[in-house]
């Protein structure tokens, strides 16, 4: 039996508030709300993608 081979997947995801609390969200493609984010296009760039 073989081990399966490692997978990794990178995201990332910010919250993004205003001066009054409000978290900003968005509809997903599965129609429920999540925070703005995304996979990044090279790894070790995360946090300039967020």
């Amino acid at each position: 039996m073989r081990c399966p081979t490692p997978q990794g997947l990178v995201g990332v995801g910010v919250v993004v508030t205003d001066h009054l609390g409000r978290v900003l969200l968005g509809r997903s493609v599965r129609d429920v709300w999540e925070l703005p984010g995304g996979k990044p296009d090279h790894a070790g760039q995360e946090r300039g993608n967020a």
